[in-house]
């Protein structure tokens, strides 16, 4: 419906409302809520209900700043999420290919807390940041079962 009337984002709108387009959907930059219908009467309608008393005073250079550094914290907050995301899809996969190890040598699935100790005396040691990494990898003998069933 949104394409056969024809709604698009107009980049005036960040301007004038504080509002940014992100993945089809209208993110108010102030509340971070996301508007549903993409009209102007709707985004308007949202700034002056809940911010246009306290935002309507910056003008100029300095509401554009404001609109800047208010997209960066948007950026820099879905960017903390993509990290955790990495990481823990590392901490599966450093799993999965532990589990293989343990496997082709035909060792006892337990061995994998024993592997998982010796990692944290290696962070502790060489990078003690990276040291919640290594806690988020699971190794217990259930879960090398597990894996190496999977494989």
């Amino acid at each position: 419906k949104i394409a056969s009337e024809n709604r698009i984002f107009k980049s005036s709108w960040t301007e004038s409302y504080f509002v940014i387009q992100q993945a089809d959907v209208i993110l108010c930059l102030i509340c971070q809520e996301t508007i549903a219908v993409h009209k102007e009467y709707n985004i308007k309608r949202h700034y002056c209900s809940k911010h246009s008393n306290k935002f309507d005073s910056v003008v100029g250079q300095t509401r554009t700043d404001r609109i800047n550094s208010m997209k960066q914290e948007i950026v820099a907050q879905q960017s903390l999420f993509k990290i955790g995301n990495q990481s823990a899809g590392a901490a599966t996969k450093v799993s999965y290919l532990i589990a293989e190890a343990i496997a082709k040598r035909g060792k006892p699935f337990s061995d994998g807390e024993l592997v998982k100790h010796c990692l944290e005396i290696f962070t502790d040691v060489v990078c003690p940041t990276k040291k919640s990494l290594v806690e988020n990898v699971s190794l217990s003998h259930q879960t090398i079962g597990r894996r190496v069933d999977d494989m």
